[in-house]
This record gives structure tokens, C-alpha cells and sequence, in this order.
């Protein structure tokens, strides 16, 4: 009987506005005297620390009691931000002095804890190494811009005294918020020959809080671009109203990033003992968590390769097998989170700020050294242990510059200038090959073919009617001599999986983690129970037996 094989499409799990905290607003049962609501608040009330923040990784219950003595607390993994919500709620629910109280300290623990450059440590007060840093990881800079943009305008629960009167003081902290977006993003040289409208392209997970280089994190966590951290910036930085045209080039910038570091044709799976393996899927797309500045090339890292470079691993598949069992199972390398950003930026973003981008830009291969052939391995001729540097006298490559104004005077300025409406709109459409290659060819439909001297490659226009670029999802063309070869009995969309994975499909995933591996285990004396996220249509649920079907092609997993 054939086996069957588990898509990972990893699920990332969602929580809405109010953070874990569901705030119940106008429920009179919740809130009433004796209820739940109010000895919640209680709970909560024990959990701040005296910095004004909370920990992180709990879950408490009405009448839980935290048992630490830190006085610093954290914004990592949505600590604090939902805390304040919830107490806001609390007190224009009920009255009580010490919720808005508690809920005001929080607040000011946000604008105490704020960098003169704009960014938000991970631990407040006295953090020391990655922790001290600027802090995008798992999203913390951007749960806090969107309290603050709630707070700033007057949203509720915020919507009473005394919150009112500190919206202009949360609006300053957001103008701050984003100016570090700005200042943070990492350049590249300009490869593309002036096609691309801007060198801007991604961030890293940490960033240094007074010089804005990219840091590194954890032992496994490289400077590196960051794709599941520079995509969710990308989507607040999109949901923004009346964007400037930094904050649009820096989208921009985050698009191409996305178009052009998709990694093609495998997919996440499990063999018969659980472990991830990469299996040949032609058409899957998948990002890397980490990938190497300037060129994009997926990060594979056992712990301690911050320090010991021969730890990392560039290639692609191969690398995600040379990682030990325990980093390679223990950690998110790959998602599909360019997929929602791709898709909203060609068919809502730049329809409504009427943007288009010449498809030579994203068509383009940024890595020289990238193997075009149909072998899986996409730089053949690198090492799989040597990783770019930021040290410009030590690599022929430049260390990428983080200051807007440093950006290589070669690439065309982001220009909001109006043309003539009857100048053609290239319509990219994305054809991808059997061969495992990175980055998908752009074929541009209905329009000539962009001239190397195109100028501009971004044009803000005013023709509101421009044909939006076409969904992310293309149909697939057939290479007899791409290596891995399919077997003739195992289509990817003839491949049975198990309920509930069967409906989902690589586009469908939300792109947030409201969580991060590896963390909250003994941090702290209370130990909590598991936080009850919304369950998700479909869930990847390592514990269920599976064995690799007879006829899957190409499965790249350890050798042993």
C-alpha cells in the first residue's frame, strides 16, 4: 500500500489584535463583579514586573501567581504589548484605579525602553548581548508600532481618558518606529544594471541600537537578511495609509527581496521517524529564514556557527540535510512567507499607489556565482561553509550599507513622478522550470521587452486602471533534463496527504509567529501550560507516523 507523505507548509500561527488576551470588550458576564474578567486583571497585576513590562511564555490563569523576581521584563513573543490591552480593557470595563494604572506603567515601559534610533530591545532594563540589540525578531518592533498606532489614534480601548492624552506622545514613538524601519534596511550593489528602482532590499533579525549594522542573534542565528522578519515588516509597512516615499521605496525594496530569493521546486516533508526532509515538488516555493547578504543564498546553521563559519551551510537543498537532526527539526529554515507579500504587493499594493516595476529587475539573478544548470545545487562552485562577511577589507564583496543615504549612486532614485499614461504596463508572468533553481524567470506579456536603459524602473504614474501583475501561482513547464527527475507515478498534485494538510495549499499560510523555538524553557520559576492559540485549519503535527512513499523522487536527507 503506498505510504503517504506529510506536506510541511508551516503553519504559522495566528493571534488577533489583542495579542493572547481576548479582551471581551461589552461582555457583562466577563466583566462583571466575581467574574472572570476582573480576577484575570488581578492575575495580571501579579505578573507585571516593576520595570512596568511582563515576561514572556505564560499563560496564566485567573489566580495564578508568578513566583520571579526580575525586575526587567520584555516585548519578545508579544510580551507586554497584549498585557496593556487587556488592562486598558480592564479599566474602561470596570473603573478600577490600579488597571489603568497598570495599563500606563506598561506604556511608559514602551517609551522608556525606546532607542534614541528608534528601535525596541528585546529585555528592558539591562539587556546585555543579542538581547540589547534592535530587535525584529519574532515580529517584537512591529506588535509594538501597531499598539502604538492603536494608541496614537485613539482606538479602543484607548479611546478614554487617560490614554487620550498621550496619542501625540505614542505618535512620536511611532514616527521614531519607522524612521528605524527606514534607517535599518539593508542595500545591496546594483547587479541589475539600473533596473531596479532602488538597492534596498531586506533586514536582519537584530540590528546594532546605535550604528544599525546587521547583529547577530542566538548561536544559530547569523547576520543575515531575515525572510520571515523583513516580510512581516514589509506587510505592516503595506498596511500603512498615505505612505511617504521612503516607506514606499523600502516596500519596494522588500518586494523584490521576496521575488527574487524564492526558492524553487521543494517542499518541507516528513520521513517515516518525523524528520523534515526537502522532497522534490515542482512548483513549491519556499523562503529561507536566513539568507547571506548580499546574495540571498538560504542560511543552514547548526548551533555555534555565529562563531564557527564551517557550522554554516549555503547550499541548496544539500544544506538543510548537512544540519544536525536537532537544528534541522528544532527551527523554521524555510516558509512560504514571500508568497502572501508577492501576491498583495502585484495584485493590491501597487495597483492602489500605482507602482510598476520592470521585470528585468526581478527577473534578474543577483548572485553572479549562481548555477543556472538544472543540478540542485544553486552555487557549485562556493564552499558550503564560507559565509559573506561585513567587513569590506576582508571580501571583495562591499559590506551593504544601512543608512538610506549610503545607498550606491548608481541606482535610480525612487522617483513619485508622473508619465504619460500611455507608456505600457509590464505584466511579469512567473513560469517556473523542473529545474530546483532559486529564482523564477519573468517572462513580461503584452508589452516589449524592457531596454537596459529603461529609465526609470519604478514609476509612480496616474492611471489608477494599470493592470496589476498576475497571481503568484503560474502553471509549471516541464524540463525532461532538469535534475532531480519526477517519477512518472508521483505527481505533486497526485500525492496524497493526510487530513487536515490536504486542503492547504503553499500561498494559504498566515505570515506571523506569535512564538519562538527554543525559548521559554526554564526562563523563568513559573512554568506554564501551553498557550491556547486558535487552531488552525490545517496544523503540522510531528508525532504522527509517516512513511516516505515507494516513489518519491530525489528526497534530500541525511546519509544516515
Amino acid at each position: 500500500m503506498k505510504s503517504t507523505l506529510v506536506v510541511l507548509a508551516f503553519i504559522i500561527l495566528s493571534v488577533d489584535a489583542s495579542g493572547y488576551y481576548d479582551l471581551h470588550a461589552g461582555d457583562s458576564t466577563y466583566w462583571c463583579e466575581g467574574c472572570e474578567g476582573p480576577a484575570m486583571a488581578d492575575t495580571l497585576l501579579n505578573f507585571q514586573r516593576p520595570s512596568g513590562g511582563w515576561p514572556k511564555n505564560v499563560d496564566p490563569t485567573p489566580g495564578d501567581v508568578y513566583w520571579g523576581k526580575e525586575y526587567s521584563a520584555t516585548l519578545d513573543n508579544d510580551a507586554t504589548v497584549g498585557e496593556i490591552r487587556f488592562m486598558a480593557q480592564a479599566y474602561k470595563e470596570t473603573g478600577v484605579a490600579d488597571y489603568v494604572e497598570s495599563a500606563e506603567k506598561g506604556l511608559d515601559f514602551i517609551f522608556d525602553s525606546q532607542y534614541p534610533t528608534g528601535g525596541w530591545p528585546q529585555t528592558y532594563p539591562g539587556a546585555s548581548s543579542y538581547k540589547a540589540h534592535i530587535t525584529f525578531n519574532d515580529n517584537l518592533h512591529v506588535n509594538v508600532l501597531r499598539l502604538l498606532d492603536e494608541v496614537a489614534a485613539q482606538m479602543s480601548p484607548f479611546d478614554i481618558l487617560p490614554f487620550t492624552e498621550i496619542a501625540t506622545q505614542a505618535k512620536s514613538a511611532v514616527k521614531m518606529g519607522l524612521k528605524c524601519l527606514v534607517d535599518t534596511q539593508i542595500h545591496v550593489p546594483d547587479t541589475a544594471g539600473g533596473m531596479c528602482p532602488t538597492t534596498r532590499r531586506n533586514w536582519c533579525a537584530q540590528h546594532d541600537r546605535n550604528t544599525l549594522e546587521p547583529m547577530p542573534g542566538r548561536d544559530y542565528e547569523p547576520v543575515s537578511f531575515s525572510g520571515r522578519e523583513g516580510i512581516n515588516i514589509a506587510h505592516y509597512l503595506m498596511s500603512l495609509d498615505n505612505p511617504s516615499a521612503d516607506i514606499k521605496e523600502a516596500i519596494v525594496g522588500a518586494y523584490i527581496w521576496a521575488k527574487t530569493a524564492v526558492l524553487m521546486n521543494y517542499s518541507v516533508e516528513l520521513d517515516k521517524n518525523n524528520n523534515r526532509i526537502l522532497a522534490y515538488h515542482k512548483g513549491a516555493q519556499l523562503w529561507p529564514r536566513f539568507a547571506t547578504i548580499p546574495d540571498s543564498e538560504a542560511i543552514f546553521c547548526d548551533r555555534g556557527c555565529v562563531d564557527n563559519p564551517s557550522l554554516e551551510h549555503n547550499q541548496y537543498p544539500e544544506g538543510f540535510a548537512s544540519i544536525n537532526a536537532e537544528r534541522r527539526n528544532g527551527y523554521y529554515w524555510l516558509g512560504n512567507w514571500g508568497a502572501n507579500i508577492v501576491q498583495r504587493f502585484e495584485e493590491e499594493w501597487s495597483v492602489d499607489h500605482q507602482v510598476t516595476i520592470n521585470p528585468s529587475c526581478v527577473g534578474l539573478t543577483f548572485s553572479p556565482t549562481l548555477s543556472q544548470t538544472s543540478s540542485p545545487t544553486r552555487n557549485p562552485t562556493a564552499s558550503p561553509t564560507s559565509r559573506p562577511t561585513l567587513n569590506p577589507t576582508a571580501s571583495p564583496t562591499p559590506r551593504p550599507s544601512v543608512h538610506p543615504t549610503s545607498s550606491p549612486t548608481s541606482s535610480p532614485s525612487f522617483q513619485p513622478t508622473t508619465v504619460p499614461t500611455a507608456s505600457p504596463t509590464l505584466a511579469p508572468t512567473l513560469q517556473p522550470t523542473d529545474a530546483p533553481t532559486r529564482n523564477p524567470t519573468l517572462q513580461p506579456t503584452g508589452a516589449p521587452t524592457a531596454s537596459p536603459t529603461a529609465s526609470p524602473s519604478l514609476i509612480l504614474t496616474e492611471n489608477a486602471g494599470a493592470s496589476p501583475a498576475p497571481n503568484l501561482a503560474a502553471s509549471s513547464t516541464s524540463n525532461p533534463t532538469a535534475s532531480p527527475t519526477p517519477s512518472p507515478t508521483s505527481q505533486p498534485n497526485d500525492s496524497p496527504t493526510i487530513n487536515p494538510m490536504q486542503s492547504l495549499s503553499l500561498e494559504e499560510a498566515p505570515a506571523a509567529l506569535p512564538f519562538t523555538e527554543d525559548e521559554g524553557k526554564g526562563a523563568f520559576s513559573y512554568q506554564p501550560s501551553p498557550r491556547p492559540f486558535p487552531v488552525p485549519t490545517a496544523v503540522y503535527t510531528p508525532n504522527t507516523p509517516i512513511a516516505p512513499s515507494p516513489s518519491a523522487p530525489s528526497l534530500f536527507s541525511p546519509s544516515t
